[in-house]
């Protein structure tokens, strides 16, 4: 069987039977999180200009956008939606597929299934069904090698993800759900010499608007080349996977490629998180302060180079993906799980401005990308090293008390302490609703 046939066929598969429980945990926390991320990113200048492209759009007022109390159609709420959970950088990654899977696939869903008034539990099959789909594909297309070429994965496997997740929640067979990977696959793609600009953000939001589409059009009799990831001139050999004309004739059904899933606890990109950890390590242990930092030296692997090593970050945005600015930040003492820290006012701050001149980054081939090492020298010249390797063994993946008090924190400020607690609640019971409508209407604002 082709690829995308064996993917179509597993992800079609799915079954709330077939899903254990702690999966079913993940992908609710996913959910949660997306929502938090959202709700904090709903006022950001790239939200609300989508918000105001999509007015000036028109359309049918069918779906919740986070925080605003007006509504759009299904297509603008997910686009909406997913860019202002992304924006922030704060929301959950895929390790799976390098990229970030749940604010595209997730919002897709959640707008889709409040206008089509789908259950939790139909909810929670389509988003594990899209998810595992798009890591798969990500596996076969070799977008880790595709992702350091400069390829952006989340808005190529994002995209696709939320197609084969509307898919499900719409009951497309699998004839048709390869129809939608197909419309899918021939628009998804971005660039990551977008990172610390607004279109990192639209990436995701574009993911999730192109997804659903795809299968709503798919549904609609549009057709697509159906072996999209294995045919000449495909997904895989486009992006360097899958050989052409190369087949698959099985995929591993207990294999769960959520369990990778990592979530933030800083809001910043995910690779600058060892070296974040491991600085707070250092200046917890030691209880330096940055008058006694003579130098810094940071060992990453090369990735690093390629995603957050913007030297001289200008904004916020651009602070997020520098390695010298989030370590700075930690050893100044900045909270870098507040969101708060990344402002411009931050980003050109002259202590930090000065502090992250004293740092020193080298490369080691060997260093996996989710691991870093930190060592400080004082001006006695005593060292302090830590290393910090993230990923499912170390902690970084549902960890449910972090998780609540993140959401808790992003939320609270937003819609105050009751209606946050009714919401995550709702959330953390999401199979057990009817319609899932209930969730993205209790994200509304009650004004304008």
């Amino acid at each position: 069987m082709s690829a995308t046939a064996v993917l179509t066929e597993y992800s079609s598969s799915i079954t709330r039977d077939s899903i254990p429980e702690e999966v079913v945990e993940i992908a609710k926390f996913c959910l949660l999180d997306i929502i938090a991320c959202g709700i904090a990113g709903a006022n950001s200048q790239a939200a609300t200009i989508l918000k105001h492209e999509s007015l000036r759009e028109g359309g049918r007022a069918e779906a919740s956008v986070l925080n605003d109390s007006r509504r759009f159609s299904r297509l603008q709420a997910a686009r909406i939606n997913a860019a202002a959970s992304h924006v922030l950088d704060f929301d959950d990654s895929a390790e799976a597929a390098c990229s970030h899977l749940s604010s595209p696939i997730g919002h897709a869903v959640l707008a889709l299934g409040q206008t089509t008034e789908s259950s939790g539990e139909e909810l929670v099959v389509a988003f594990v069904s899209g998810y595992e789909f798009a890591c798969r594909l990500a596996q076969i297309c070799g977008i880790a090698d595709a992702y350091a070429r400069g390829w952006h994965a989340t808005p190529i496997v994002g995209c696709i993800g939320a197609a084969v997740a509307c898919a499900r929640l719409l009951g497309l067979s699998d004839e048709v759900t390869r129809h939608a990977v197909g419309i899918a696959a021939t628009q998804a793609f971005g660039l990551k010499s977008m990172f610390g600009t607004m279109c990192k953000s639209f990436h995701a939001g574009e993911a999730a608007s192109r997804g659903m589409r795809s299968a709503i059009l798919a549904s609609m009799g549009l057709t697509s080349c159906t072996n999209v990831i294995e045919a000449d001139q495909g997904l895989a050999s486009v992006l360097g996977g899958l050989k052409t004309g190369e087949s698959i004739d099985e995929y591993d059904c207990n294999t769960w490629f959520i369990h990778k899933n990592l979530f933030k606890y800083h809001a910043a990109c995910h690779l600058t998180h060892p070296f974040i950890e491991a600085a707070l390590e250092i200046r917890h242990e030691h209880h330096l302060v940055p008058d006694q930092i003579d130098s810094i030296k940071l060992s990453a692997n090369q990735w690093c180079l390629k995603v957050c090593n913007i030297v001289e970050p200008q904004s916020g945005l651009e602070s997020k993906f520098s390695l010298r600015h989030t370590v700075a930040q930690v050893l100044a003492g900045f909270d870098t799980g507040d969101i708060r820290s990344y402002s411009d006012t931050n980003a050109s701050h002259c202590a930090l401005v000065e502090l992250r001149q004293r740092v020193e980054i080298e490369t080691c081939a060997e260093r996996d990308r989710l691991s870093g090492r930190v060592e400080i020298v004082d001006k006695e010249g005593r060292r302090y090293t830590a290393e910090i390797q993230l990923g499912p063994e170390a902690g970084f993946v549902v960890t449910p008390v972090r998780l609540k008090r993140k959401f808790d924190l992003l939320v609270v400020p937003i819609l105050g302490s009751v209606r946050s607690e009714a919401l995550k609640q709702a959330v953390l019971d999401v199979t057990n609703l009817v319609n899932v409508g209930k969730i993205l209407s209790m994200a509304e604002s009650q004004t304008h």
